[in-house]
């Protein structure tokens, strides 16, 4: 896997490691085989682009210690907390690709709703999410149970309301162009589809000031 603008595709044994990872989920074989994993999978900055592969296993009945994928972002510029990010993770068996922010900062959140709100922009979100789950995407959110005040239960988008975040993607088997540099068009297509929730999510995310529209 080459590094900056020369990328190649990912290496041969990039799927090799996150196979033998989901036989061999522990500290003494990740250990054995750390150089692998920095000479097939690690690319981007830790915690900057690319997630951390440790759990976080505190909370968790689940004790494996590592993640069995590949996941980064591209995330928008603006701070940290409330830009939305083009997702990505990487299975032995799937490319996920998506777009979104799992949970939405107070400043945003407040935006989200008033977006979702208002019937030009809020209609608009509603027949993007429609049109991408009708075409095979998978909507994740974390959710509230009821509609938040100050608006109606029975709001015609009551169920985007009660969002904390949102994130919406599609996972394709692994594709011929993974070992290529045809991997990174192929990926921009996929990311096409999803750049609308992306764009809508980056104009939200201004500054609170800012118009709506």
């Amino acid at each position: 896997m080459a590094t900056g603008t020369d990328f190649s595709g990912f290496s041969a044994d990039t799927l090799g490691f996150l196979r033998e990872l989901q036989d061999h989920n522990s500290k003494t074989w990740f250990d054995a085989n750390r150089t692998r994993y920095e000479a097939a999978l690690l690319e981007p900055k830790v915690n900057g682009s690319i997630f951390r592969i440790n759990r976080d296993v505190r909370f968790s009945k689940d004790k494996r210690p590592y993640k069995e994928e590949l996941a980064f972002r591209f995330r928008a510029r603006g701070p940290k907390d409330a830009a939305p990010s083009f997702l990505m993770r990487i299975t032995p068996e799937i490319i996920g690709l998506g777009v979104g922010l799992w949970t939405f900062p107070k400043g945003m959140l407040e935006r989200f709703r008033e977006g979702v709100a208002d019937e030009t922009r809020g209609a608009a979100l509603a027949g993007m999410i429609e049109g991408l789950k009708v075409n095979g995407c998978s909507f994740m959110a974390p959710s509230l149970k009821r509609v938040p005040r100050p608006y109606e239960s029975d709001h015609p988008r009551g169920e985007l309301l009660k969002l904390k975040g949102l994130t919406i993607g599609v996972d394709r088997p692994i594709a011929p162009v993974f070992e290529s540099a045809d991997l990174v068009p192929w990926c921009v297509g996929e990311f096409a589809r999803l750049a609308p929730i992306f764009l809508w999510l980056k104009q939200t995310s201004s500054d609170a000031g800012a118009p709506l529209s």
